[in-house]
């Protein structure tokens, strides 16, 4: 190949499996600098399609659609000698050209030579837009079935601040995975990566103790750490462990200098242990590691071993998180935003989008999420409500009612991900307790299960994603998944505030905008919508708990009436169950069927009887108006007693 004064002898190997093309490109005697993919045409008519979690940082591949075919373009990251991959998107300034990636780019290391182009691309041509899909050959996660009922959250201000997790203990959230941020660490500007010991005006004995009340309340507990970046003033620095570009001046990102890839893990190797051992985790968080695009800020110097080759950032990251499970002997949770890369190897992350595709920018195609990165790890929310939302967007009102917090549970359930747990600080402790029960019982049923179907409603009817993206029907963001253990999702994300209508078992539900239903035979009701007379409202029903929350209207739904607030009824205990008296709770009562079906026959012989927080009727009806705490035990054993706490 020539180009005016430059000559380049360059290598294809074609080969076709299935419905890809796989081009293996290579050049001899470091004669190349990139690798375009350029742009197909001409496609009249032809879009380019966003996929949500399919991203290169600020510029993410597209899919293109033209006609009844669907192309996509993607050079193998586990193959790659590059430096960084881009991506690119759009059209062609002629506007004849459409392109949906860009390429691979070969900088020069610290000693002027470049590497040789090793790629290979695979350009997949299919009618079905889930066959054009990049695979993702990662492992499986081995937490998805122990974590399912989990919801997560990170907390600021060090362990002096858990009242509120205390308080939502008290409530009935169990499995709460709690994790402390970086302010944790460190005091001033100190530094908070690459460090074992916590800030010293914390100290490491006040970790421990809170850390162990954590776990005694059953939750996990996990300080934080990072390894890719180093401050100055940090007792580890060393200039030789330290990145250098092409230049071989040192990378530096938000005050901290990159860390060489082999160097991190081998810093890691040791520190982790120690850090597992002062503190007790049970569960780790590596931030930044599964945020930021390996090809970012690679290590040119050429000392390194495979200088210039961001694969080999890539595979550490990879072996850090494959070490720190072991390490802290529970599953990893890192920083989201480039977790496609990462799945499986990482236990979970943020269900963060990326910055420049917030809830207003989504296309809300689901497909490559649940295909690719759900039967390989657990996606925690859509990250938390300011990487979702803008910044303080979501603020009011301040309370459970608050439709952007409606919006936010429906994407998680639509997207298959664990609860992120609200902060009450947010929407008040009734937000924080709805953001658990009305999500866990949900993915309790779909986490580590494979997806067997994906629709999306076109105005009349569900059409598989494909005909969605052919007739624009995805745009109405009405998305219905199937699981293969016969889990049933309805999740309406429209923008325009249109209902969707739906009926299960002979009964309508209209779901509104920021709505959901979700549906499993003989097991799981769950539901944000209307039905059966009522406006919206919320209802849960599973073999773990019922939950109900009126919207402080009165409602009775299957053998439960509540005049005011919301409520948790935990019936997955032998002999008994606890009623959580949720905020603004008022005039409970529960069926004599509901109790016999629930396992407590005995309270049969308890009519007309009065007790501390309840009493039950002489129709059998067990009736709570305001208890005097959060929690009431009502139990059924051989001696038919009735305790309450």
């Amino acid at each position: 190949m020539r180009y005016k004064d430059y000559a380049a002898e360059y290598r294809l190997i074609y080969q076709v499996k299935k419905k890809s093309l796989i081009i293996d490109i290579s050049t001899e005697n470091n004669n190349g600098i990139e690798v375009v993919l350029g742009s197909a045409k001409p496609l009249p008519g032809a879009k380019s399609i966003q996929v949500p979690y399919l991203r290169f940082e600020d510029t993410s591949p597209q899919i293109i659609s033209y006609k009844d075919l669907f192309l996509s373009c993607f050079l193998d990251w586990w193959s790659s000698d590059s430096t960084m991959l881009y991506a690119k998107n759009g059209f062609t300034e002629d506007g004849q050209g459409i392109f949906c990636n860009g390429g691979a780019q070969y900088f020069p290391l610290t000693n002027g030579n470049y590497n040789n182009i090793k790629e290979r691309l695979f350009i997949t041509i299919s009618r079905d837009f889930q066959e054009v899909l990049p695979n993702i050959p990662n492992p499986k996660s081995p937490y998805l079935d122990k974590y399912k009922c989990s919801s997560w959250r990170w907390l600021y201000g060090g362990p002096r601040k858990i009242d509120w997790v205390r308080q939502l203990h008290d409530y009935g959230v169990e499995n709460f995975m709690v994790r402390f941020h970086a302010d944790g660490m460190r005091d001033g500007n100190e530094s908070y990566s690459l460090r074992e010991y916590s800030a010293p005006s914390i100290g490491d004995k006040l970790f421990r103790e809170v850390g162990q009340e954590l776990k005694d309340m059953g939750y996990g507990f996990a300080v934080y750490s990072s390894y890719i970046g180093i401050e100055g003033i940090n007792k580890n620095f060393d200039l030789d462990i330290l990145n250098r570009d092409m230049l071989g001046n040192t990378t530096a990102k938000f005050l901290r200098y990159r860390v060489k890839p082999l160097a991190f893990v081998d810093i890691h190797s040791e520190m982790a242990p120690r850090i597992h051992k002062l503190f007790g985790t049970n569960f780790s968080y590596l931030d930044v590691h599964a945020a930021r695009a390996p090809w970012r800020d690679t290590d040119c110097d050429s000392r390194s071993p495979m200088p210039g080759m961001f694969r080999l950032d890539f595979l550490a990251n990879a072996q850090v998180m494959l070490n720190d499970r072991i390490a802290h002997e529970g599953p990893v949770w890192s920083e989201g935003g480039m977790q496609f890369l990462y799945a499986g190897f990482v236990d979970a992350t943020y269900g963060y989008m990326g910055h420049e595709t917030r809830w207003d920018k989504s296309t809300d195609i689901v497909d490559f999420d649940l295909l690719r990165l759900h039967p390989r790890m657990i996606s925690i929310g859509m990250g938390d409500l300011p990487m979702y939302y803008k910044k303080t967007q979501f603020r009011e009102p301040r309370n459970r009612f608050n439709p952007w917090l409606d919006r936010f549970i429906a994407a998680t359930i639509a997207y298959g991900h664990a609860a992120w747990q609200v902060y009450p600080a947010d929407f008040e402790l009734g937000g924080a307790l709805k953001s658990y029960f009305l999500t866990n019982a949900v993915q309790s049923c779909y986490i580590g299960v494979d997806v067997e179907e994906i629709g999306y409603f076109d105005g009349s009817k569900i059409v598989d994603t494909s005909k969605a993206i052919q007739t624009d029907a995805y745009l109405r963001r009405q998305i219905y998944v199937r699981y293969k253990n016969g889990l049933q999702i309805w999740s309406n994300l429209n923008h325009d505030n249109l209902d969707w209508k739906i009926e299960i078992n002979n009964s309508a539900y209209v779901i509104p905008s920021g709505g959901f239903v979700a549906f499993k035979q003989n097991d799981l009701l769950a539901y944000s919508a209307k039905t059966n007379g009522y406006e919206r409202h919320e209802y849960v029903r599973s073999p773990a708990y019922i939950y109900l929350d009126g919207r402080d209207k009165p409602i009775a739904i299957e053998g439960i009436k509540l005049a005011k607030g919301a409520c948790a009824i935990k019936t997955g205990c032998k002999d008994k169950f606890i009623v959580c008296a949720l905020p603004d709770f008022e005039k409970l009562a529960i069926s004599p069927a509901l109790i016999k079906q629930i396992g407590c026959v005995s309270l049969e012989t308890k009519r007309s009887r009065t007790f501390n927080n309840f009493k039950i009727d002489e129709n059998g009806w067990l009736n709570i108006d305001k208890p005097n705490s959060p929690k009431i035990i009502i139990s059924s054993n051989n001696d038919s007693s009735v305790t309450n706490n």
